[in-house]
This record gives C-alpha cells, sequence and structure tokens, in this order.
C-alpha cells in the first residue's frame, strides 16, 4: 500500500534490464526517500570525487560545485552524485531527481554491487554504506538500516 504513488512501471523495466527484484527497489526507495523523487542530502565526508574537474568543465560549473554535487545524494534512490559519475552519467548531476534517471542509475549500481556480493543482505548493506562491513557479532555496520529495508522488503513480498 505505501508504494502505490510510486513509479511501478519504471521500476519494473528497470529491475528487468539489471536483473534486480522489483520489491528490493521498492523498500530502497522507502527507506532512502520515502518516495519523495526531490529528496537531497549533501555527505559532507564524502571525499569519492570522480573527475570533478573535468565534469565541471564540461557542465559549465565551478570544481566545487561538481564536488558537492557529487557528494550529494538524489532523489527516491538517494543516488551519489559520484557514485552516478562512476557508473557513466555524463548530464549535470541534478538531473539525479528525474524518477527514470535515478531508478536507472540506482539499479545500476545496485548490478554492480551484486558482481561483488551474492547475499541479498549484503547487497542492501553495501548500496548503504559503499560495502560490507561487520561488527564483532557478526552485524552489519549498518543494522538498523539492513532491518529497515528488510521489514519493507518483507511487505512486498507477502
Amino acid at each position: 500500500d505505501w508504494a502505490k504513488e510510486y513509479p511501478h512501471g519504471l521500476i519494473e523495466e528497470m529491475c528487468e534490464k539489471y536483473d534486480i527484484r522489483p520489491e528490493v527497489v521498492y523498500a530502497l526507495i522507502k527507506v532512502e526517500s520515502g518516495g519523495d523523487s526531490f529528496a537531497t542530502r549533501f555527505e559532507p565526508g564524502y571525499t569519492a570525487f570522480y573527475s570533478a574537474r573535468e565534469f565541471a568543465k564540461e557542465n559549465l560549473i565551478t570544481r566545487k560545485t561538481e564536488e558537492i554535487h557529487q557528494a550529494t545524494s538524489w532523489g527516491l534512490m538517494q543516488v551519489m552524485g559520484g557514485t552516478a559519475r562512476r557508473l557513466g552519467l555524463e548530464a549535470p548531476i541534478p538531473v539525479l531527481i528525474d524518477p527514470a534517471n535515478n531508478i536507472e542509475y540506482g539499479c545500476k549500481l545496485l548490478a554492480d554491487i551484486k558482481t561483488r556480493y551474492r547475499s541479498l543482505w549484503d547487497v542492501v548493506a553495501s548500496y548503504n554504506a559503499g560495502r560490507v562491513r561487520r561488527n564483532a557479532a557478526g552485524n552489519y555496520h549498518n543494522q538498523r538500516y539492513v532491518d529497515k529495508v528488510a521489514k519493507y522488503y518483507s511487505e512486498m513480498t507477502k
């Protein structure tokens, strides 16, 4: 019921293209943005800039603006601008607020992560934290995040 206003056709299409379970995308959107395609969040500790100087010049903006855009998570799936650059986005990063672009790059990222991890929950943990990290007890460093996604995933798969 909570996913009724999400762009279903687009999600299904991208999930098929990238071999991703749609329920994962629905659950990630619920946790990441609550379905707000205009959601943005600057991550001041982000440092994985991708060709910032070149993209700034190409998009007629300052390098600092490009770095801020790369250090911001955007849209429904809260895709980091720098991650989208690494995955091939050449347009100005704010295009990630468009659900079509956002879901494309979010699914592209999930597909990329799936090449490194077999477990669905490892993929989810990595989507949020950049990689899988566990504490001494074996729980994910971001266990609360993984549990939230798992809750909504479970609701979608009932």
